[in-house]
């Protein structure tokens, strides 16, 4: 009788802590497309903290975005004015009058033309 109550006690215990793993796991949600046209436009003046701190996306609509996020920091090193990408994001925050930007968005999906000896290959995507 003692050896079925520690089994029960075990297995309450494995199943308890095999849900609340079940609780922590990341949400699993499908990326989103990159359905979304955008051309990069570096600040004006291109001083040396343009190209990391100042690019904004410019959407067919003229929305200009403040691109952030890990896809977009690895980006980053190969970016170039007038480069015209395909994304996905979330809007973020609406940003003040006056900034270079409209809004924040966090990049969830980014493809770029593959770019070979310094232009982009025939076909672009």
């Amino acid at each position: 009788m003692k050896y079925l109550f520690s089994l029960g006690l075990l297995a309450g215990l494995s199943a308890a802590s095999g849900l609340a793993g079940c609780t922590e796991k990341a949400d699993v949600a499908p990326e989103a497309p990159c359905g979304t046209t955008a051309t990069v436009r570096l600040c004006l003046g291109n001083t040396l903290m343009c190209p990391t701190e100042h690019t904004t996306l410019v959407l067919a609509d003229g929305t200009r975005l403040r691109p952030r996020g890990p896809l977009w920091e690895a980006y980053l090193p190969q970016q170039a004015n007038g480069a015209t990408l395909r994304i996905g994001y979330t809007r973020g925050a609406t940003l003040p009058a006056g900034d270079i930007a409209d809004v924040e968005a966090t990049i969830t999906c980014l493809e770029y033309p593959v770019m070979r000896c310094g232009t982009p290959s025939p076909g672009g995507w």
